[in-house]
């Protein structure tokens, strides 16, 4: 599942929801944990940009 995809759906469903999901598609660990890690790292990208726009006063934090 595509990192942003899955964040979406965490978003809608909550990371329960997601791993019932994630749980009814055939995968190895290794596979799920990489993609963790993909989106745990895309989410402190995201959040990190979303603190500099808001430092610059470009957003409303």
């Amino acid at each position: 599942m595509h990192p942003l995809m899955r964040a979406t759906l965490v978003e809608l469903y909550g990371e329960a929801g997601v791993r019932t999901l994630e749980a009814s598609r055939p995968q190895d660990a290794a596979e799920l944990e990489r993609e963790r890690d993909e989106i745990e790292a895309e989410r402190f990208r995201i959040e990190c940009e979303r603190d500099a726009a808001a430092a610059a006063g470009e957003i409303d934090a």
